[in-house]
C-alpha cells in the first residue's frame, strides 16, 4: 500500500489500493521448438534484487491451461539464466504439444515468476540401419531400424531405389525394427529410406532421410573350388562342370580358365567356356556350364566368373577358384608293341605307338619284365626319361617313339609302361609281348 499525507496536517491522507512489488523475472527462451526426452537450455534475464535467490523450472503443455506441474529443475540460483544458460535437470517428457509453456518461478514466492510464449514439442527419429553399407540382394536379415524420441504413435516408411520413380511407400509401423527381407532385386547405388511421423504434432511432419548405401547382385563360383583333377576331353558328369550361385539381375556373365594360377587368362576358344553365358536362377542352387575339359595341361589351373553388363556403373562381379585345379592329359591306348608281339633283342628303330588325350610335355618310357610268370611286373630298363619330342611336346591324339635299340633280353613276359612326367600316375602300360635273339 502507498499512503500521502500532509506534513503540516498528519492527519489529512491517503492511501492506494493494496498492489505488488517482486523482482522482474524474464524468459526470454525457448523461441523455437524443443524435442521431447531431451534436457533444453533455457535462459532468463538477471533478476533484480536481493530477495529472490533460486527459482524452479517448470513445464505445462497446454498454454497454461493444464498446469504447470511437470518440473524440469528446482532450487535453481537465480543467475543461472544467463550466459550459457541453464540445462534442465530432468529431460522433457514424451508428450508431443504445440502449446507448451515455460515458467520460471521463485522457489518462496509463486507470484514472482514469467512464462514462454508458447512453443512446440516435438519428436525426433534418427536412423541406424542402413549406415551407408552394402546390402545384397536376396539377404535375409537386413532390417530398418532407428531410434526415437517423444510419444510418435506411427510411422511412415518409404523407399527410394535412385531408379527414377520417387519414394515407395513400404509401410506403417509403430516399432523399430523393420524388417526389410530378403533384400529385393533392385540392383541401385544411392538407395535410401525415409521415415515420416503418421500423425504430425504441431509444427509439421518428422521426415528423416536414412544415409544412401548400395543394393548389389552377388555371384559365387561354387565349382572347380581347387583340388579336382580334370582330365583333357572329359565332359558329361558333374566333374566337367562350371557351376555357380548367384542373386540379382545382374546380366551375362564371363567364365574364364587361367592355366598359370591367375597370371593370364585363356581366351574362350582356348578355354572352351564362354565370354557371355546367361547367369541363370537366383541360388541357392547353383548354376551350371557344362565344360568340355580343354588341352590346356597345367596344375595351377583356376576358372573366374565375372560379370560383363552390371547395372551399377563402375561395378563388376567377380569369383576365383577357391584354390588351383589340376588338368591333365590320359592315355587312351598303347598300339605298339601289341600284345603277343615278338621283338627281336638288339632290333634297331622299333616302333612305340600310343594315343593320349591332351598335349603332355614329357612322358617317360620304361621296359617291365615278370620273372615270376605274370604275378609282378617291375622295371627292367628305363627306356626314355622324359621324352619331349626334340621339346615339342607331345601331341592330343597319337604319339610315336622309336627305340633305337630293342634291349638284350630274353622273355615272353614283356610289357612297355608309359606315364607322363608331370603326372606320374597318369600311365599305361601294352599287353604281354616277347623280347627274344632272333634266330636266322
Amino acid at each position: 500500500v502507498i499512503k500521502v499525507s500532509s506534513f503540516d496536517n498528519p492527519g489529512q491522507k491517503i492511501e492506494s489500493g493494496e498492489f505488488t512489488i517482486r523482482p522482474l523475472v524474464n524468459v526470454t527462451t525457448p523461441a523455437q521448438p524443443l524435442i521431447a526426452e531431451t534436457n533444453p537450455t533455457i535462459f532468463w534475464d538477471a533478476i533484480a534484487g536481493t530477495k529472490t535467490t533460486h527459482v524452479n523450472v517448470l513445464l505445462d503443455y497446454e498454454s497454461g491451461g493444464g498446469g504447470f506441474g511437470t518440473v524440469l529443475g528446482s532450487n535453481v540460483p537465480k543467475a543461472s539464466g544467463q550466459g550459457a544458460g541453464y540445462t534442465t535437470a530432468n529431460p522433457l517428457p514424451s508428450t508431443l504439444s504445440h502449446t507448451a509453456q515455460i515458467r520460471v518461478v521463485d522457489k518462496d514466492a509463486s507470484f514472482v515468476k514469467d512464462e514462454t510464449d508458447n512453443f512446440y514439442i516435438i519428436g525426433e527419429v534418427g536412423f541406424i540401419q542402413p549406415d551407408g553399407a552394402d546390402w545384397t540382394v536376396g539377404e535375409t536379415n537386413r532390417e530398418i531400424s532407428w531410434t526415437s524420441k517423444g510419444a510418435i504413435s506411427t510411422y511412415y516408411l518409404y523407399v527410394d531405389y535412385n531408379d527414377g520413380l520417387g519414394w515407395q511407400y513400404l509401410s506403417s509401423d509403430t516399432a523399430s525394427p523393420y524388417p526389410f527381407n530378403p533384400v529385393p532385386d533392385e540392383i541401385h547405388d544411392g538407395v535410401k529410406f525415409k521415415i515420416e511421423d503418421a500423425l504430425p504434432e504441431g509444427s509439421g511432419d518428422i521426415s528423416v532421410e536414412s544415409a544412401t548405401f548400395k543394393i548389389k547382385g552377388s555371384l559365387a563360383l561354387d565349382y572347380p573350388n581347387g583340388g579336382q583333377d580334370l582330365v583333357v576331353g572329359a565332359s558329361g558328369t558333374a566333374n566337367e562342370e562350371v557351376r555357380w550361385i548367384k542373386y540379382g539381375s545382374i546380366g551375362n556373365i564371363k567364365l574364364e580358365l587361367s592355366k598359370d594360377n591367375g597370371l593370364t587368362w585363356l581366351t574362350a576358344a582356348e578355354s572352351g567356356l564362354s565370354d557371355s553365358w546367361p547367369a541363370g536362377a537366383d541360388g541357392p542352387a547353383a548354376n551350371v556350364y557344362d565344360w568340355t575339359i580343354p588341352d590346356q595341361i597345367s596344375d595351377e589351373c583356376i576358372v573366374r566368373v565375372s560379370t560383363i553388363a552390371y547395372p551399377i556403373a563402375g561395378d563388376t562381379l567377380t569369383s576365383v577358384s577357391g584354390g588351383k585345379f589340376n588338368i591333365r592329359g590320359s592315355f587312351n591306348s598303347l598300339s605298339a608293341p601289341a600284345a603277343g608281339d615278338t621283338w627281336y633283342a638288339n632290333e634297331p628303330d622299333k616302333t612305340i605307338t600310343w594315343s593320349a588325350s591332351g598335349s603332355m610335355a614329357a612322358v617317360k618310357i620304361e621296359l617291365l619284365r615278370s620273372l615270376d610268370g605274370g604275378l609282378t611286373w617291375p622295371l627292367d630298363t628305363v627306356i626314355e626319361e622324359a621324352y619331349d619330342n626334340s621339346g615339342q611336346g607331345l601331341d592330343d591324339g597319337q604319339n610315336n617313339y622309336t627305340w633305337t635299340t630293342v634291349a638284350d633280353r630274353r622273355s615272353d613276359k614283356c610289357k612297355i609302361r608309359i606315364s607322363s612326367v608331370a603326372n606320374p600316375t597318369v600311365k599305361i602300360e601294352s599287353g604281354i609281348f616277347t623280347i627274344r635273339p632272333r634266330i636266322e
